[in-house]
């Protein structure tokens, strides 16, 4: 490499950071690091906030079990109240029924939630393409 070689080398760094300077003056790349570190922080509060809901939830976790416990004992105990008041062919028949409802019931949700998705789909696709 010849000192000619070197001058241009120097002549074209300074050449270039005095195209940089201007492109991106200096309180832009003050902005920039600053939005680093908001994001930087903004993630370590978004830790936080979720092991807080984290904790609270496993707490309330518990009491939401013994609930959940409790009303099944209670569907349960009402579904052999009523089945023992009918004749077992009717009590057959309200056994077909209530399969049925919950059948129809599932599927009306399934259709609900896929009809919600697809719409939720269509307007972040639209969205995007604006």
């Amino acid at each position: 490499m010849t000192e000619d070689d070197s001058l241009f080398d120097a002549l074209w760094y300074d050449e270039q950071k005095a195209i940089r300077e201007f492109l991106l003056p200096s309180d832009q790349q003050d902005m920039r690091v600053q939005v680093s570190e908001s994001l930087r922080s903004a993630e370590t509060a978004c830790e936080v906030e979720e092991e807080r809901v984290d904790s609270t939830l496993a707490a309330k976790g518990k009491k939401l079990t013994e609930i959940l416990q409790v009303s099944d004992d209670l569907r349960l105990r009402a579904l052999k109240d009523v089945l023992e008041i009918l004749t077992p062919i009717q009590a057959v028949h309200f056994l077909i029924a209530a399969a049925e409802l919950h059948s129809r019931l599932h599927g009306w949700g399934k259709k609900k939630d896929d009809s919600y998705l697809l719409t939720k789909s269509l307007h972040l696709f639209s969205w995007f393409f604006q």
